[in-house]
């Protein structure tokens, strides 16, 4: 499978999976949306910058978009898929990540493994 069609069918599963317009996706990369639908449609590739752009706002890495296996620390998979969320989605992964804080905090015992999680 070539670039164009995998980065196509990867962006459009993604941002479905993660209950994103187009209109947002676009604002947060810093396009138009009728752009980025013909990235879906495979009508147009994406330039490099662009691609990993769209990666980092959906939540993963253009090598995960593409098939191959992530190389991101634990940190970095956070960091890309709280990029990825609406401002909404944002103050909501605070506020559940506040709740986590207090029940697996530093001085719990009880602190999962990234495994665990």
């Amino acid at each position: 499978m070539d670039f164009g069609k995998k980065f196509s069918e990867s962006m459009y599963t993604l941002r479905k999976q993660r209950k994103m317009s187009q209109d947002e996706l676009a604002e947060i990369v810093g396009s138009y949306k009728q752009l980025l639908s013909k990235y879906e449609r495979g009508e147009r590739v994406p330039k490099i910058t662009m691609a990993n752009k769209i990666a980092e706002a959906l939540g993963t890495t253009l090598d995960e978009m593409l098939g191959k296996e992530s190389t991101m620390s634990p940190e970095d998979q956070l960091v890309a898929m709280f990029r990825g969320l609406s401002l909404e989605g944002q103050k909501k992964l605070i506020e559940r990540a506040e709740e986590l804080t207090v029940l697996y905090g530093k001085k719990s015992k009880n602190i999962p493994t990234v495994e665990a999680l």
